[in-house]
């Protein structure tokens, strides 16, 4: 599953970065990463990702039974994330979260399309029939973008976040089906995705 890894992709806009999972010895960059993250966009993330503490739990605490976590990195700096959770042992084993955030210098030039693509490929490698994603409604782009994905709205729950700014958000839900996700997201990646790595 992860044996295909590094990859190393370029982007619309001529850049390359490398795809591959994260490490125990990404506990800093990972870190510096999320502080790179405006205040507007780490009010999105489920977590307080300035906590060193959890970064350090996440690099150092990986458990690919539950959660496979992916980077992008542009010369030894992490541009991007995305993590794959799943629970094989609940009751619903047939479905896995993704959760994406990528810099904004490197938004809008295919890169979080790409991460999404590695995603699901790690998902369909796992047999997952179902894939989620959770997103406050007033996330608009991001909607768009999974919605151009192929995703569509599940549920909205009501008042189910509270924000770093303590006010309380609705949270939209909202889901595809692997069976037919993966043309949708392989026509999309198409015209930017190059892979050198020989084993994709």
């Amino acid at each position: 599953m992860l044996r295909n890894y590094p990859k190393k992709v370029a982007l619309k806009n001529g850049k390359t970065v490398i795809i591959r999972p994260l490490k125990e010895e990404d506990e800093h960059a990972l870190r510096d990463f999320y502080l790179t993250l405006t205040p507007e966009d780490r009010r999105y993330l489920k977590h307080d990702v300035t906590n060193p503490r959890l970064v350090h739990e996440w690099t150092h605490h990986i458990d690919h039974n539950y959660v496979i976590p992916l980077v992008a990195e542009d010369s030894g700096v992490i541009v991007a994330a995305a993590t794959l959770h799943r629970n094989p042992h609940s009751w619903s084993p047939h479905v896995g979260e993704i959760r994406l955030v990528t810099h904004r210098e490197y938004r809008r030039c295919g890169l979080g399309m790409l991460m999404a693509k590695e995603i699901f490929s790690i998902a369909t490698f796992l047999r997952l029939e179902k894939v989620i994603a959770e997103m406050v409604e007033d996330q608009t782009a991001a909607i768009r973008i999974f919605e151009k994905m192929g995703f569509e709205r599940e549920a909205l729950l009501r008042n189910q976040v509270i924000d770093h700014e303590h006010q309380q958000r609705d949270l939209v839900i909202m889901s595809a089906y692997l069976s037919w996700l993966w043309e949708k997201i392989a026509d999309l990646v198409m015209d930017s995705y190059d892979d050198h790595s020989g084993r994709y």
